[in-house]
């Protein structure tokens, strides 16, 4: 069982990955990689009232697991609560690998549980509420 407070994260770091926005912007808080075709398909939904799309500048010439790392801290700061307050988070990452240097930033953001996917990741943490 989680803790009310969960926190659920859609991390989009697939260049392409565009119309398939449709279906996960709803039910998750969104941050997808600000490439031409996530761009479109973002400020589509917007525009038909979809909220919580966060688009967010990456280096073209960097891998989408260097995009992850560089972002994680910022989805950290907005997403999950601080000061000791107890939770549980997930992030699920599409379109990179959880390769040792992904896992070591998330790691620090207290997402230690990992589990792969043939097109991403999540990634994951359990506090008891004790």
């Amino acid at each position: 069982m989680t803790h009310p407070r969960e926190a659920a994260v859609a991390l989009i770091v697939d260049p392409a990955f565009g119309d398939r926005l449709d279906s996960v912007a709803e039910p998750l808080s969104v941050w997808i990689a600000d490439t031409p075709a996530n761009r479109t398909a973002a400020e589509r939904l917007r525009t038909r009232g979809a909220r919580d799309i966060t688009t967010f500048q990456v280096d073209q010439h960097a891998t989408p697991e260097t995009w992850c790392i560089r972002i994680i801290d910022v989805i950290e700061l907005h997403h999950f609560p601080s000061f000791g307050e107890p939770c549980a988070a997930s992030v699920r990452v599409t379109g990179a690998a959880p390769t040792p240097e992904v896992r070591a930033a998330f790691s620090a953001c207290g997402l230690t549980e990992i589990e792969a996917f043939a097109d991403g990741f999540r990634a994951s943490t359990h506090r008891s509420a004790d």
